[in-house]
This record gives structure tokens, sequence and C-alpha cells, in this order.
């Protein structure tokens, strides 16, 4: 039967309906095998008797692609899948949780949900007494905060409760905040206004719970395709990180291992990296054009300026935290460790090294996107242009590959046969049977385009 027949079997037989997730692990062992498989009490007689005499069971397939599964599911904070859903016949959430795991070697099961569905029966009587109020505009400001733990126990979502925590501005604990960092919002919402408004300078991680909130709903954005919802959501990420990056800036003045400047370069590159992969999935080639071009300008342009400020910021890092050593950590340094320490030549090369390893790595990345998404044959040769960038920083096997494939879409299959038996020769060298065999089936198409 499919969910819908399972609540209606369970109200029909007066049973609680027990949502069993498919295939999931009895106890929490790295090793998996099918005699330690939630899903394999069913097979066994005795335990499917037991559990079919007292609750209707429904085997929840978290990937089906059934609009109704989809539908009970969305009810949920299913930010982790449960072991067990458990309702009572009348459709009502009794509990969603995880009650198996490897501290329950031993447990009876049947004890834990016989035990769990008196306790969880109590709470809804209070749960529903509660919503009737809040529907009546009854509800005290105390059993509202009452209702949004009850909420949470269950895993249920509840923007309307916390909408209306912001219209009565109340109180935002540690506790509401987590449980509102669980849940799914827009930028909208009351809640999220209000929280992005209060400030809380006496909360150490206040600025960190305003971030999480704004990236859920980014990712939230993501997911859903939402296109308004998602560029609203990273002005805010970007606007809110800077706020956080410019008041670190006095706590951390000083100290070589904080530096705000290159913060907020590494901020500035996340999201534009976001908003490339964001209008990459929604096909908007407009943005696409528009983003993937400022990427590449922001690792580009005054690349041996940005270049060098890096590597000297990570030569003070390193002789900062060297200093911090303390002398009996140092005496079991070996010499040779100290040595390099002192080799300033040495170490700048590698933090050069890896500063073009980066910078190549993310080029090759935009100039794939266009590869693969863009017509424009000059955006198309820009991209080339980067790609041929990301070789010289570091030349890659795949890098080279990324390169053929755009010198061939542009037109200049003699040019992308040189790139992809570079890529070869790369990948031969470095034994990668992988790209190895993929490389020789690129030549062989770029040949028949000669």
């Amino acid at each position: 039967m499919n969910i819908q027949q399972a609540f209606e079997a369970s109200k029909k037989e007066k049973k609680p309906l027990l949502i069993i997730r498919y295939d999931q692990s009895l106890i929490d062992y790295q090793d998996i095998t099918d005699d330690k498989k939630l899903d394999s009490i069913l097979k066994i007689q005795k335990n499917r008797e037991l559990l079919e005499n007292e609750y209707v069971i429904y085997k929840l397939n978290t990937n089906s692609e059934d609009l109704v599964n989809n539908a009970i599911q969305k009810t949920f904070i299913l930010y982790y899948t449960p072991n067990f859903i458990l309702f009572d016949e009348n459709g009502n959430a009794l509990d969603f949780y995880n009650p198996i795991n490897s501290a329950h070697i031993g447990v009876d099961i049947f004890e834990v949900l016989k035990d769990t569905l008196s306790k969880a029966k109590i709470k809804l009587e209070k749960r529903q007494i509660l919503e009737e109020k809040l529907d009546n505009n009854s509800i005290t400001d105390k059993e509202l905060y009452e209702l949004v733990l009850l909420n949470s126990e269950v895993h249920l979502k509840s923007q309307n409760l916390f909408n209306e925590y912001a219209k009565r501005k109340l109180e935002i604990t540690t506790e509401i905040i987590q449980i509102i960092n669980n849940q799914e919002f827009k930028t909208d919402d009351p809640i999220v206004e209000y929280i992005l408004q209060t400030e809380k300078p006496e909360d150490e991680n206040w600025e960190y719970y305003q971030l999480v909130l704004i990236q859920n709903i980014s990712e939230a954005a993501q997911m859903s395709m939402d296109k308004e919802e998602f560029e609203k959501a990273t002005f805010l990420q970007e606007k809110y990180n800077r706020k956080v990056i410019k008041n670190n800036s006095f706590e951390f003045e000083g100290i070589p291992l904080y530096d705000d400047k290159l913060s907020l370069h590494i901020i500035s590159e996340q999201i534009l990296e976001e908003k490339i992969n964001f209008y990459s999935q929604t096909n908007d080639t407009e943005n696409l054009i528009k983003y993937g071009n400022q990427f590449a300008e922001f690792f580009l342009k005054d690349y041996s300026i940005k270049k060098n400020e890096f590597v000297e910021k990570e030569l003070i890092n390193g002789d900062y935290i060297f200093s911090l050593v303390s002398k009996e950590n140092l005496d079991t340094l070996t010499s040779k460790v100290i040595e390099d320490r002192k080799d300033k030549d040495k170490l700048r090369k590698i933090e050069e090294n890896r500063y073009d390893e980066y910078t190549a790595d993310a080029l090759n990345r935009v100039s794939w996107v266009f590869y693969l998404l863009i017509d424009d044959i000059s955006e198309l040769e820009k991209a080339t242009d980067w790609s041929l960038q990301s070789t010289v920083l570091k030349p890659k096997s795949y890098f080279y590959d990324t390169h053929a494939h755009l010198l061939l879409k542009t037109g200049r299959p003699k040019e992308a046969l040189e790139s992809e038996q570079l890529a070869l020769d790369l990948a031969t060298k470095e034994n990668d049977i992988k790209y190895i065999e993929e490389y020789k089936i690129e030549i062989e198409k770029i040949k028949k385009k000669l």
C-alpha cells in the first residue's frame, strides 16, 4: 500500500501508524550487514506478527518520487531521516526519532515503542490544546514557547509559530535560535527580519546563528531553484559576513592569523561561486556569463599583487604559529623541521605553488562550466583564455583536457588535439588509468574533426 492507504488503514483498524525507514541500520555499526538492518526486523516472523498486531506498518522509501509520500515528508524537518515516524490512528504525529543506536544494544524494541506511544499521546494532547489556543489568538507567551518546544520534539515545521514569536518580539534564547536554524524559512518571514535586526553582544555565538539562518535560506532556495529568494539570500550572506569580519577586525587586531582583507576576499569568492553554481543549475546563461566573468576577473586582476600579499601573510602566519610552540614541544621537533622553517625561500616557493594551484583550479572550474552551458563564441573565447591560464599556473592533465574541449568548441581542432595529447602525456606520466582511457577516446573524437 502507499502511504495514504497506510493512514486510512490506521484509522480504520484503530491502530497507530508506524513508518519505518526502508533499509535503515538497526545499530550504528560501521560495517552494516543484513542482520543489523532495522528493515530486517520485519523479516522475522515473530517480530512481524508482534508489530502488525499493534501497529499498521509502512516502510518509508526516502528516495520515492511518489507525491503523497513526499508531501508527508515535507511536513517534517528532514535534515536527517529517522528510523521511525509514529502517528496515532487519527493521523497526528506522535514521534519522529532514532530510538535504536549503539547505546540501545539489548533493548527490547517493542517495549521502547510502547513506552514512546504512551508518553507521546500525553504530549500530543497538550500540543493540540495549545494549537487550538493559537488558532483562537488566546495563547500566552509562555504557552507559545511551550508549543514551540513540543513541535520541535516531533520535528514538525513551525514557521507560523516563530513568525508569531517575532510579532510579539519575544526573547530569542539560545535554545530557540537552535530550533529556528533547523527549520525552513524565507527572507520575508517576520522571524528572519526579527533575528537579523536583533543585536546580542553578550552572546558570542549570536552572529554565527544569524549567518547559519541566512545560509539555510540560501541552501533551500538553491534546492527549490527559487531565483528571487536565492538572490535575496546571497545579498544577506555577503552583508552579514562583512559585518562579522568588520567586528572581528577590532577583536583580533594585531593577531597575524586574522586578516580582514583576506577574509573579505574569501567571502566574495564563495558568493560568486555559489551564484555560478545556481545559475548553472537553472540554465540562466545571462547571469552565468555575468558572474562567470566576475569570478575569472576576481582571480586574474592584479594577480601578482594578490599572490604576493597571500604569500607574505602565510609566511607571517607560519612564523606566528611556530612561535606559539612551547619550549617543551620545540625540543621534540627535528632539526630538519627547524631548519625548514628558517628557509624562507623554500617556504615562499611552497606558498606560491599553493596559490597558483588554487587559482588554476578555480579557473578550470569556471572554464568547464562555460564549455558545458555557453554557446556564445566570444564568451567561449574568454573561457579558453582562462583555461589556458590554468595550464600555465599548474599543468594538470584535466586542465589541458578542459582547454582541448574549449578549443574544439571554438573551431580549433588542431590546437585541441595538441592540448588533449598533453593531457594524455601527463596522465600517462602519473599512471592515472581512468584519465588515460578517457583522453584516448577524446583524441580519437578530435581526429575525426580534422
